[in-house]
């Protein structure tokens, strides 16, 4: 089960209910329909939302480390369901 308020985002790792909090947000400049928003748990996993209001999505990109050089470059990643998250790396 995954849950997701303004506070936390809950996500299952294994046999583990991990939750992240929000450490980062940004807007991608020049289109103000796309935010990122940058998701820290305490094992040191990661997860990268980008939505799009001007589409009404939300797709989530996640890592289990290299967070800061993941969010630095969140705008070329590949994004994907929620429900389809892997922690790779």
């Amino acid at each position: 089960m995954q849950l997701k308020d303004v506070q936390y985002l809950l996500h299952k790792i294994g046999d583990f209910i991990i939750p992240f909090e929000i450490s980062d947000e940004k807007e991608k400049a020049g289109d103000n329909t796309i935010s990122y928003y940058g998701w820290l748990a305490a094992n040191g996993a990661w997860i990268i939302q980008e939505s799009d209001t001007g589409e009404g999505t939300y797709r989530y990109c996640a890592g289990k480390d290299s967070y800061s050089a993941y969010w630095a470059a969140r705008e070329s990643q590949t994004y994907g369901l929620y429900s389809a998250l892997t922690f790779g790396g």
